[in-house]
Order: structure tokens, then sequence, then C-alpha cells
């Protein structure tokens, strides 16, 4: 709250006097003195009559010429969401600060809101679109919890998804106030729906969106803080959100979706909300309280539909098959171990989720809504009647839905063939994240031995001939090519196969589509072009090019290391005219090839940089060193007093990420000195919590028993300085699935490039 006066003390001392705050959970209290520097301004209220409010962006003296961008972005984000959400901010002042060591990222602190330096202060010149669009995120999804989270706040810890979830989901639409440009909701299938399926289908890591009895301690409830309330609980409100909506999302070609940010009345899902968080205000919210405002407000019976999503953990697999012009859909529960068993009488196995089923074809460009699911084998209701000149049918169109889907092969098929064909083409066209599901799909099926991997490789193999830059097709579909060759390169007796997978990477994959972009755009995918323009493809084509660029590079495309390198070198003395946007990976692929010269460089970049986006970037990249003194070298820097605690634990995931041999180094460094890191740390419970997320992230580059043994064997070690074992049964899950990925896999990817 805002200063209301103070009073000068006989004894030299000052008394400050604030206004009184409104109810608030004591969680959300917050003081910060220190030396600091601000920007303001002032925004209107919303009410007649109401005074401004004062926005100020604070930070160090050293930061003062970062902190406008901050300013702008919150001044935009802050009436787009009090229109949205039918409730002004209610306090009279808003503080945004950046710390310069702060763990946590950020903390939704009402009316101070705290940052993670990287996180708020920016230098708009010289820092990247992945940055610029990370900045606009992040403030928005701490803002998004001054109503869920800060107005209303969730009953009991079990529920947090009611802050996180839906500040996960609405922080897209603060920074798309902020900046429509940048395409946010293009990447929210990618980076977010995707990540939490991962987690969730994992019987070690999976549980209820909302638990609502035994979260009574602090390891208990930090480990809610995890990708199921975050990015399940964002996915799930999207996919309601767009069924309740679904005219609104399907009159526009391919499911296109609008904005939405003006609250113009017709949007059912955000008249629930508002009427939910008017309910509660200054008060606590449950999942109950929510889904019954929802039905109330929607007319149909979506407490009964959300039972299962909200107080069940994992999601479903629909399976589909298509017979002459009817498709005939099923669903069980999906794990990464296998199939389980749909069961309605919830006797013998898991209940059936309720499924919204939008789909297309080749000869149909809108969205169909008209089937749901809510039966383990679908009835009359959910058969889907196509043209029975069909050639392909695609379930979850537009990604709208927190479910996996499977084809028979004759489906598959035909979806590989419609993958290939560019926008021009003749018919319904795939858009990018309905490309990224099914390639999601695919790879996440053969690893569950579901499916065989050769679907994703026909699949990827395909969207190498497309022109068009499929930023979200690309995100999801580019990963698993690297996680094939790590784990070939772990199988006892697949060198060789390795070896040629690498080079059908670069002859047929990366080197493909570099140049079918460039020619579909006009625009150079290269280290040394530049891309102008603020049309779809030239953001969209800005956003793809690091990834384009470092699988490129991964998979020895010399021209892509060998530029990376001179460039670094030519411009050591002044890296802040490399161009931003691909400045990450001219450092990242300078330190891989260029030995000892690139490193060193690299090494005196981060020591001596004062600005700590530029250093962060320049700490990542010295993971990257390939010869094993140098790593071994970076790996010390963890210890050193010259990488900040909030740092050392992703420097050593980095190395980690790199080769199965940076991921044993890393694993001896970590285990060896466990209690130096701890103590680094602060040697406190969020110190735990981090060395467990550290062991998770390592040992999941593992594929062999003996690393089963290790994980468990360091536990035994280790365990009192660690609250939760969760983190380490994570780690033995992880093993365990690559394991399984090789044993299902391996030999299947090695036949398929001796016939490709």
């Amino acid at each position: 709250m805002p200063v209301i006066a103070t009073q000068d003390l006989s004894s030299g001392d000052t008394t400050t006097h604030f206004a009184t705050s409104p109810p608030m959970s004591t969680y959300l209290v917050a003081l910060i003195m220190g030396n600091l520097t601000s920007v303001s301004t002032m925004v209107p209220h919303p009410e007649p009559g109401q005074p401004d409010r004062n926005v100020s962006i604070y930070g160090t003296p050293d930061r003062a010429g970062n902190l406008e961008t901050a300013l702008d972005i919150t001044v935009k984000v802050l009436p787009a969401f009090e229109s949205l959400f039918g409730i002004p901010y209610t306090l009279p002042k808003l503080d945004l600060i950046g710390i310069p060591d702060f763990a946590a990222g950020a903390m939704e602190n009402w009316g101070l809101i705290t940052y993670r330096e990287t996180a708020l202060l920016i230098d708009p010149q010289h820092a990247s679109l992945p940055d610029l669009r990370s900045v606009a995120y992040i403030i928005a999804h701490e803002m998004t919890h001054q109503w869920f989270g800060d107005l209303v706040t969730c009953d009991y810890w079990g529920e947090l998804w009611l802050n996180e979830g839906f500040a996960t989901y609405f922080e897209n639409y603060g920074a798309t106030a902020a900046r429509p440009e940048y395409r946010f909701f293009d990447t929210f299938y990618a980076t977010q729906a995707s990540l939490g399926q991962i987690v969730d289908a994992k019987n070690v890591s999976t549980h209820p969106l909302a638990t609502i009895t035994g979260v009574d301690s602090t390891g208990r409830v930090e480990s809610f803080f995890d990708s199921i309330s975050y990015n399940k609980g964002g996915s799930i409100l999207r996919m309601m959100r767009a069924f309740l909506n679904n005219r609104r999302i399907g009159d526009e070609p391919y499911g296109l979706r609008r904005s939405l940010l003006q609250s113009d009345g017709d949007d059912v899902f955000i008249r629930s909300l508002q009427q939910y968080l008017r309910a509660n205000e200054f008060s606590t919210g449950s999942s109950h309280k929510l889904w019954q405002t929802v039905a109330q407000v929607a007319g149909l019976p979506i407490t009964r539909w959300m039972e299962q999503w909200t107080y069940h953990g994992g999601f479903p697999l629909v399976s589909a098959t298509l017979q002459g012009s009817q498709v005939t859909v099923s669903q069980v529960p999906f794990t990464s171990q296998g199939p389980g068993t749909c069961d309605p009488t919830n006797t013998t196995g898991t209940p059936p989720w309720w499924i919204p089923l939008p789909f297309t074809t080749d000869s149909e460009d809108q969205l169909n809504w008209s089937i749901q699911l809510d039966t383990c084998v679908g009835g009359h209701a959910a058969l889907i009647n196509v043209d029975p000149s069909t050639q392909w049918v695609k379930l979850n169109a537009g990604q709208y839905g927190f479910y996996r889907v499977n084809y028979t092969q004759p489906m598959w098929a035909s979806l590989a063939a419609a993958a290939a064909v560019s926008e021009g083409g003749a018919g319904t066209v795939l858009g990018s994240e309905d490309l990224a599901g099914l390639l999601d799909d695919a790879y996440q099926l053969s690893r569950a031995g579901q499916l065989s991997i050769t679907v994703y490789l026909d699949l990827i193999r395909s969207l190498a001939q497309r022109a068009e830059p499929l930023v979200s097709a690309w995100l999801v579909g580019a990963s698993p090519l690297v996680q094939i060759y790590q784990s070939l390169s772990m199988a006892e007796g697949k060198a060789s196969c390795a070896a040629e997978w690498a080079t059908f990477v670069q002859q047929n994959i990366s080197s493909p589509v570099v140049a079918n972009v460039t020619a579909g755009t006009n625009k150079g995918v290269s280290i040394t072009g530049t891309i102008s323009g603020t049309d779809a493809d030239s953001e969209s084509l800005r956003l793809l090019r690091p990834t384009l660029l470092s699988l490129a590079g991964y998979f020895n495309m010399t021209a892509v290391s060998q530029e990376a390198v001179q460039l670094l070198q030519d411009n050591a003395n002044d890296v802040l005219g490399i161009d931003p946007d691909v400045r990450q990976l001219v450092y990242t692929q300078a330190v891989a090839n260029g030995g000892a010269a690139s490193y060193n460089i690299m090494q005196g970049l981060y020591l001596s940089a004062s600005d700590p986006s530029e250093k962060e970037r320049n700490l990542a990249a010295l993971a990257y060193a390939t010869d094993p003194d140098l790593r071994q070298q970076t790996l010390e820097m963890v210890l050193d007093d010259s990488v900040r605690s909030q740092d050392a634990l992703s420097l050593l995931a980095g190395v980690a990420v790199r080769s199965n041999d940076a991921a044993h180094a890393a694993w001896s460094f970590l285990t060896e000195n466990w209690t130096a890191l701890f103590q680094k740390l602060g040697g406190d419970n969020e110190a735990s919590r981090m060395m467990g997320k550290a062991t998770q992230s390592i040992a999941s580059h593992f594929a062999a028993q003996s690393q089963i043994d290790a994980v468990n064997a360091l536990y035994t070690a280790r365990e009192q300085y660690l609250s939760e074992r969760s983190y380490f049964d994570n780690s033995i899950d992880s093993i365990q699935a690559n394991i399984q990925w090789l044993r299902l896999n391996a030999e299947q990817v090695c036949l398929w490039l001796v016939a490709s």
C-alpha cells in the first residue's frame, strides 16, 4: 500500500505509516528496502470518478536504462485485464521490481511484484525476440495473479492450479494486449500443453489438479508447483473456453483464435469467470465453486464433465478408426508405461473423461465441434460421419483438447502425406498446431510402446518439405531428433547407426528445411541474414530461425558452425553488434565448435558483462564446450563465486543435456560436490527442492540399470538433505522410459534408415 504519512522521532528515526491493506493472504505481503531507481506513470481507473493508479518499475541504479519496456508492457496489460475480468485492479498502486539474485524467478506479491532481473528489465535494442516475448509473458503471468491468486486465493494448497493454471493461460492474453505482433497463442500447445502432458503421463509424477486433503507439509506444497498445476491447468481452461465458444473460434479459417481481450458479453467462459471473481473476491475459491459457476452461466453439466479432469490424475488417449464414411472412437487412460483401462464403474480401471472432439478433414476447412466422447467406447453419439471420399481425418483439430490421439496405420499414412502439403495447395492444409500435435502424439506413443517410431519419422520427413515457417510444429518436432541421436549413442552396438542418423537428419531434414523456408518466404534463414517486416511470416521466421539453425549446427552443418566461430572471433570486442535473434546461437555454436579460443572469449565476456541478460547468455554458452577439459572448467564454475546461486543449477543442467559424456560428467560433479552445492543454494527447504530437480534433470539422460542403482544410492546417501523423494522417483522413471524406448525403437530406427 502507498505511504500516507511519515513521522520524525526525537531519536532520529522515522515512522512510516501505510494505507490499510485489503483482506489478503499473508504469503502475499512484501516489504523491500534498497538503493533503487524507478520510472512511473499514472493509469486511468476504468470507473468514472475514481483516482488514477500509479504504476512503477524499480531496479538497481545500474539498470536505470532498462525500465521503460517493462513499464510500457505493464500499462497495457493492466487495463486489458480489468476489461477482461470485469473487476478493476484493487489497489491504488502497482510496483514491479527487478531483483539481482532471485531464485524464484518471479512472485506475485499483491501490489509489489518481484522479478528476477532478466524476467523484467530488458534492453529492447539488444534483446532477441524470445527474450522480448519472455518478459511480456512473465509480466502478464504475475499480473494475472493480482486477480487469480491475490484477489481470490485458492482455498487449499492442493488447489494451486486455480492460481497457476489461470496465470499460465491468461499470460497469453496480457502479453497479446501489450505486443499483439508476437502471436503468443501460436506457441501455446508447443510450450505449455505438450510439457504438461509429458509430466502427467508418468505414474510417479501425475496427480489431480485439485487435491483437497493431504497437502500438509512445506515439501508437499512445493511439489504442486509443477507442470500439472501450471501447464495442464492452463490447458484445461483453454480446452473449456474453446468448447464453450466454439462458434467464435470456428468461424475463422482453420480455427484462428481472436484475442478476445474485449469484454463484450458473448464469451460464456469469461462471463463465468467474472461472476466467480465477484462472488469470491477478498476470499478464497475452489475448483467446485469454479465449475459450479461455469455450469450455471453456460447452462451445461460442466461440474459433472470436469469431475474426472479435476479430481483424478492423468489424461485420455483417444483411438480412431476410419471405416467407409464413419470414424469410430474410444478412450483409455494414457501413460508413458502403456495404456490403462477405462472402466465406467471405477472398480478395475479409470473412469472415462468427458472429451470434446473437434475434427477437420481434407475436404472440411472448418473445425467441427459437434462430437463429444464421455464413455469408454464410443456409442452412436461419438460416431463421426465424414464424406466417403475423405482422404484424412484429424481429431483434436487445433490442439485445444488435453489428450492424445492414435490412428490406424492407414490413417497415419494419410496424415503424413498431408503434412507435406504447403499452403496454396488444393483442399484443407494441416496447420502448425495440428502438425505439432501429430508429431508429439506419434513420438510419445512410440515412447510408451503404443506406436512404431517410424510414424514419427515419416511425419518429420514430410514436415521438412513445407515452405511455411511452422513454429509450433518445429518447436515440438525438432527436439526428438536430438533425443533419438542421443538414445542411439547410449545403446550398445548402435554407434554406427547413430552416425547414420546424424547424417540423415543433416541431409534430409535440417538442410532442406532451411532451404525450403528461405524459398517460401524470400527471407534468409542464416546467421548473417536479416529478417525485416511485421507480417505474420516474418515474426514466425524470427522465432523459428534459432531453432532451425541450432538443429543444423547440432547435426554438423558446417556452414552454420564455421560461421558462428568466425562471427564470435570477429566481434569479440563488440558482440552486441551481432543480431540479437541469433546471438545466443552464435555463442553456443562457437563454444561447441571453436575449441579453447572461442571458450576463452566467451568466459571473458561472461566475467566482464554488466547486463544480466547478456551475462546469462554467456554463461549458458559455456555449457556447450565439447572438449572434456573445457567442460570440466565449466562445471567447476558452478561453485565459483562468479556464478550466482540462482544460475548454478541451470549451468549444471545445461552441461548434462549436451551429450551422453557430458551427462555423466555432470552427474559425477553433482554427486561429488553435493554438500557444497546444497550450501551454495542456501541450505534450506528450497535448496533441497532444487537439488532434487537437478538430480532429475541430469538422470533423465541415462538409459541403464546401473544408473538406476546410482540414483537409489545417491538418495540413500543424501536423504537427510531432501524433503521429497519424488524427484528421485521421477529420475528412475525417466531412465526406465529411456531403456524402454531403446528396446522398442532403436532397431526400428536403424532399419528405417537402411530402407530410406
